[in-house]
Parts: structure tokens; sequence; C-alpha cells
């Protein structure tokens, strides 16, 4: 699951990915990603939730999903489909969705401008940094599925 954006002459999926207990120490934003999460109270947490407390108030920054922007891959639009929130069956998965909706939708710009950036200058300079994506093999490949 991800967004789907147009990047060049192809679409290409920016995946989320489930939260974990590592990227607490994360910078909330970065070049390449984005940690999705929401202020809850602590007496709202449930034992398998990511978290940290802030300060020494009674609220904690609870992790919901990364935004990999650094691992996005080029897709065959034929085969997505759009999500409809309404229709999801699992309640907990649907408010997850919707949680993850609200939290990305007003930084939507800020998102596609990070992957143009992270993308080009991928292209231009053929330097491919460690976690990245290999945008250009992952174009050839794709091409080479459609064939």
């Amino acid at each position: 699951m991800g967004i789907i954006t147009q990047l060049g002459k192809l679409s290409y999926c920016i995946p989320l990915t489930s939260a974990k207990e590592r990227q607490l120490g994360w910078s909330n934003v970065t070049e390449h990603n984005y940690i999705i999460y929401e202020n809850v109270k602590i007496t709202k947490i449930l034992s398998k939730d990511i978290y940290k407390r802030i300060g020494n108030s009674d609220m904690c920054k609870k992790l919901l999903s990364i935004l990999e922007i650094r691992k996005m891959i080029p897709i065959n639009g034929e085969v997505c489909k759009y999500i409809d929130f309404s229709s999801e069956l699992d309640i907990n998965y649907k408010n997850l969705l919707e949680k993850e909706y609200k939290f990305l939708k007003p930084i939507r710009n800020d998102i596609l401008r990070k992957a143009i950036n992270l993308y080009y200058k991928q292209i231009n300079t053929n330097i491919i940094k460690p976690c990245y994506c290999n945008f250009k093999l992952l174009e050839n490949l794709l091409s080479v599925y459609r064939t």
C-alpha cells in the first residue's frame, strides 16, 4: 500500500510500511521519509503500540507507519487499485487507513516535491544511497515486464 504519483513518464508507488521500535529515534521528516504518528494520552496506549512519551506530560507520540520515499518503485498502473475506506471490514485497519490519510493529505505537495527531488537527484548523478531503490534499474525491469 502507498501513494501513487507520476515521476517522469511513469507512475510510482511511495510505500507505507509498518512502524518499528527502532524508528522511535528517527526524525519525523527527512529527505527520504515521513513518520506518521498521532499524539495520544498514555492511558490509550496498548501493549503492542510503539510510542514515546512527550516530555513529562501524559501524552505520547504513537507511531502508526512510515512513508518511505527512498523505497518508491515504478508500477504498472493497470495492476493498482484504489482503496475505498468505507468498504473496509476490519475496523482497526479502516481506522489506521483514515489516520494515515488525514496525516498525509495536508503535506501531499511536500511529499511530491521530495519524491521529485530524490528521483531526479539519483537519475542525474547515478548515485544510489544504501537502502534506496535503484530507479533506473527498476524502470528497465518494469519495461521488460510490460513486454
